[in-house]
């Protein structure tokens, strides 16, 4: 089978090539780069179809798993002839419902989902919380067409949905010097919906208030946050200089020093940053909504934007100085590699049966 992932880069990536590896399953990886969602949105489906024709001919396909934010209906049209016509699964990773109504370059995007649950003959979705809210916001979205659309194809395709939490290989747990430090850990790319503004907040109101704290930027480089610091001068001395990208082994060091992991995501519908901290001993401090409710239920929470009341969360923390070990820990060491793989290896044989798609 082939596995095509039009986002190639951080947790896209991690899991594509998890599945890759630990499948029982053959799977080819078809992957396409650090491509934004608007191109994706427009012009995905013809880079897939030019990924597809850079292949070798071989043999067909039985079954084209499609992740990432590109045009799926629209790429499968543009299937080359020597892959036959394979059966369609379609891995929401992530997905747009949940961002402003009102955004009209992401309405090709929406109605885009909306054609991969119709053509496809299977569609999974990485949480509860995530099949919840695309089937709710598509239903109820203020957009007439895109409300029309989601209450044409929805009922008679949302049979074909189901959850599949994604596999992945859990940071290896590391000797540590024991560390009298605070320390706080934020692992996300530098863009909007992640909120940064929201953690540079936060950071600078433990700061004024007293608290004396290590910060570790995880998951973007240094060039996209360093003259942003310069906006802040009670956070700047507070960056650990272990931040940024880090290999495997430095990103699990600084995971096992990690006293609170915060998000402030304002999208997050799996969270594997929040789950290796939370193996590893760092107490999530999340946002009260999300999928951090379903997958880290012992989480600490706060109102979502809420500065005042994510420093008040982490200043408990400190003052309580709550150990390494704890019913958070629990909760991330629930996803075994192992066990995701094998559900999904089940859902693949499954996916893989039944009639053919025509058309």
């Amino acid at each position: 089978m082939l596995f095509v992932e039009s986002y190639g880069a951080g947790s896209h990536l991690r899991v594509a090539r998890t599945l890759q590896q630990a499948s029982r399953h053959a799977i080819d990886l078809l992957l396409l780069g650090r491509n934004h969602w608007r191109t994706l949105a427009l012009t995905g489906h013809r880079t897939i179809a030019d990924a597809f024709n850079s292949l070798a001919v071989g043999d067909p396909y039985d079954l084209i798993i499609f992740s990432g934010p590109a045009d799926v209906a629209r790429a499968v049209e543009r299937l080359p002839a020597w892959m036959g016509n394979p059966r369609v699964a379609v891995y929401f990773h992530e997905s747009q419902w949940t961002y402003p109504a009102g955004t009209l370059d992401r309405l090709p995007h929406l109605v885009s989902h909306l054609e991969a649950v119709e053509i496809s003959n299977a569609v999974w979705f990485n949480s509860r919380y995530h099949h919840r809210v695309f089937e709710l916001n598509a239903l109820n979205h203020p957009a007439p067409a895109v409300q029309a659309l989601a209450r044409e194809i929805l009922p008679d395709h949302w049979n074909k949905s189901s959850v599949l939490y994604p596999p992945f290989t859990a940071p290896v747990a590391v000797d540590t010097l024991p560390d009298a430090i605070f320390r706080i850990g934020w692992t996300a790319r530098w863009e909007a919906e992640k909120r940064p503004d929201l953690l540079m907040a936060i950071i600078d109101r433990l700061v004024d208030v007293g608290v004396e704290l290590r910060l570790h930027i995880l998951g973007s480089p240094a060039q996209r946050w360093r003259d942003e610091l310069a906006l802040w001068p009670n956070v700047a001395p507070a960056v650990d200089t272990r931040s940024g990208y880090l290999d495997a082994a430095g990103y699990a060091a600084v995971l096992a020093q990690l006293d609170v992991w915060l998000s402030t995501a304002e999208h997050e519908f799996f969270g594997i940053a929040a789950i290796e901290a939370a193996r590893l001993g760092a107490l999530p401090v999340v946002p009260d909504a999300l999928a951090y409710a379903e997958t880290l239920p012992s989480a600490l929470t706060y109102p979502s934007g809420d500065v005042d009341a994510a420093a008040q969360r982490i200043m408990a923390v400190k003052t309580a100085a709550v150990g390494r070990e704890g019913p958070w820990t629990v909760d991330a060491r629930r996803f075994n590699m192992t066990t995701l793989v094998e559900r999904f290896d089940r859902a693949i044989v499954q996916a893989s049966t039944g009639t053919r798609i025509t058309g």
